[in-house]
């Protein structure tokens, strides 16, 4: 069963709403545009406040969708993980997209909506705050990211969702490198409120 959880929460992945968005209102692969990458960040500035709503709504949805689906599937000890890290993969990775997706951070919180909601407010909070004051949202991504690590940690040891926070922090720090080069390097994009 866990086999199965993983394809088809891999597959739930793979429905990339900043692409499909894209394609159904300017007729245009989001992907060949701004950072080139398929996420809110990017929707946001090539398509607009509306799309960067939609996707990062539909994306955060996205992985509350797989952990619960895991969860009716199987009652095994593992089953939401592997839906969360799947959904993720996804995302990040999609097949019918030839392996060309997002970053999965929005996805990353819907499924710690569910799984560690309190850790997840946290991380959200400090992240957000960061965004405001540098005005990069993948500084506070990366730094949300980890904060929910250090807090899942320091709740409940190396649990479960611990190490599953490790895992996808992991993954969208990976996801970013690029980021951190420029963030390192001063060249780092800065998102405009107005």
């Amino acid at each position: 069963m866990y086999f199965v959880i993983f394809v088809l929460c891999y597959l739930l992945g793979n429905i990339n709403p900043a692409y499909i968005y894209g394609k159904l209102t300017k007729n245009t692969d989001i992907r060949n545009h701004g950072s080139g990458n398929a996420g809110t960040t990017n929707a946001l500035r090539v398509l607009g406040k509306k799309a960067g709503a939609v996707v990062l709504i539909a994306d955060f949805v996205k992985g509350i969708v797989a952990v619960l689906l895991a969860g009716m599937l199987s009652t095994g000890q593992y089953a939401q993980v592997i839906g969360a890290i799947a959904v993720i993969l996804g995302h990040n990775w999609p097949v019918l997209l030839k392996f060309r997706g997002g970053k999965g951070i929005a996805t990353i919180c819907g499924v710690f909506a569910v799984l560690a909601p309190i850790s997840l407010a946290i991380a959200v909070g400090i992240a957000l705050m960061l965004i405001f004051f540098t005005r990069m949202v993948s500084l506070g991504s990366i730094v949300g990211l980890l904060v929910n690590v250090v807090v899942l940690f320091v709740m409940n040891g190396l649990e479960t969702n611990t190490v599953l926070a490790i895992v996808v922090a992991t993954i969208g720090i990976f996801q970013h490198r690029q980021n951190i080069k420029r963030i390192i390097q001063g060249k780092e994009n800065k998102f405009t409120f107005h």
